[in-house]
């Protein structure tokens, strides 16, 4: 009988499962350990009933030596990323062309690369257009909490203003800002 017979949707004992064990891989950019366990509960506002952790493993090209070595298609993995990333040129369609074209005779994964190129190249195009996006995220967030925090800073400005009792006039013309919004902010003392 199978694995699947001896459990019963509807047993009254406990049935023992295998461990799970969470891992994820990372290739990014910034700098991150060889290894590092993230807890669930890291992310809870309060207490929470579950724990859930996962090990990163950073396999980057030179990192994780250990792991490499016990790992060699993952090893070539590792490489081809770095390879992509070291001669990066304007058109990345033809610096990933130029890496799957320069991948050694002797790797493992060279013949499944080769014979799925279309899938890896959209894979990888996809990985870049992705890192690029969250770039653009990063930098469009931090524009916004400078706007953010210069619109704070006139808003206290403004409001000192009023607090001392300087007319709105003089106020507008120190703040560059319409009668209205200082009329709103004043409404908000």
């Amino acid at each position: 009988m199978g694995t699947a017979a001896k459990y019963h949707v509807y047993a009254s004992t406990l049935k023992k499962i295998p461990r799970p064990k969470c891992i994820c891989f990372y290739n990014g950019t910034d700098e991150q350990p060889e290894k590092k366990v993230f807890r669930l509960s890291e992310a809870y506002d309060g207490k929470g009933d579950v724990e859930v952790t996962v090990t990163m493993l950073n396999i980057n090209y030179s990192r994780n030596k250990k792991l490499m070595d016990s790992c060699k298609p993952l090893y070539e993995y590792s490489w081809i990323v770095n390879e992509i990333r070291q001669n990066r040129g304007d058109n990345l369609e033809e610096t990933i062309d130029k890496v799957i074209n320069s991948i050694p005779e002797d790797f493992i994964i060279r013949s499944f690369i080769m014979g799925h190129r279309a899938e890896v190249k959209g894979m990888f195009l996809t990985k870049w257009n992705q890192e690029k996006v969250l770039q653009q995220e990063r930098e469009d967030s931090l524009e916004q909490g400078r706007e953010q925090g210069i619109a704070e800073g006139i808003t206290r400005m403004v409001a000192g203003m009023l607090k001392k009792n300087l007319p709105r006039p003089m106020i507008a013309e120190i703040s560059n800002l319409p009668d209205e919004v200082i009329a709103n902010i004043a409404s908000q003392l």
